[in-house]
C-alpha cells in the first residue's frame, strides 16, 4: 500500500514557532536540520520529518523517527518497516510510503527554466519530446520530476 501525505507552507515560521515544531523532533534530527540557515529551508525539512512521523502512526510502524539512518548514498531509510521518500519544492512538502519494496517521489515548482542547460541529463528521445513540444517546459518538469523519484527510489544515480 502507497500512502501520500503533503502539506502546503503558507507563511514561514516566527523563531519561536520553528523552535516548537523543530524540537517535536528526535536530536539526530534537530542536529540535521539545525545546519540550513535559511529558515524556509529548515521549515520544509522540519514539516517532512512531521509529515513522516504521521506515515508511521498510520502504518502503526513500530520504528520512530530516531531509526532513520541513510545508506552509502545519503539515502534515508527505516530498517524493518515503511520505505520513504520526502521531497520539497515552492511551498509544498511531500512525504510517501510504502509498505512493501521501495519508494522515491519528487515535486518541482514549476518555473520559467533554460531547458537548454539539462539537455546532458536526458535521453535523445526525451530531449527530442521536450524540444518538440509547444510546452516544453511542462513535459522537462514532468520528465525531470520521474527521473528525480526514480533516482531517489534506488538512492543513486543509475549507471
Amino acid at each position: 500500500m502507497i500512502a501520500v501525505y503533503y502539506t502546503r507552507i503558507t507563511n514561514i515560521w516566527d523563531a519561536d514557532m520553528q523552535y516548537k515544531k523543530l524540537y517535536q523532533l528526535p536530536d539526530c534530527l534537530i542536529e540535521r536540520i539545525s545546519k540550513y540557515n535559511e529558515p524556509r529551508d529548515k521549515q520544509l525539512r522540519i514539516c517532512g520529518k512531521l509529515l513522516l512521523r504521521q506515515l508511521l502512526d498510520k502504518y502503526n510502524a513500530n520504528s520512530k523517527l530516531e531509526d532513520i539512518q541513510y545508506d552509502q548514498y545519503n539515502r534515508p531509510f527505516i530498517p524493518n518497516t515503511i520505505d520513504f521518500n520526502i521531497s520539497h519544492s515552492g511551498d509544498y512538502v511531500i512525504c510517501a510510503a510504502i509498505t512493501k519494496g521501495r519508494i522515491g517521489v519528487d515535486i518541482e515548482q514549476i518555473l520559467p527554466v533554460n531547458i537548454d542547460l539539462y539537455q546532458d541529463y536526458f535521453t535523445k528521445k526525451e530531449w527530442d519530446l521536450i524540444s518538440s513540444s509547444k510546452y516544453s517546459n511542462d513535459v522537462f518538469y514532468d520528465l525531470w520530476t520521474k527521473k528525480e523519484a526514480l533516482i531517489k527510489t534506488i538512492g543513486k544515480y543509475p549507471g
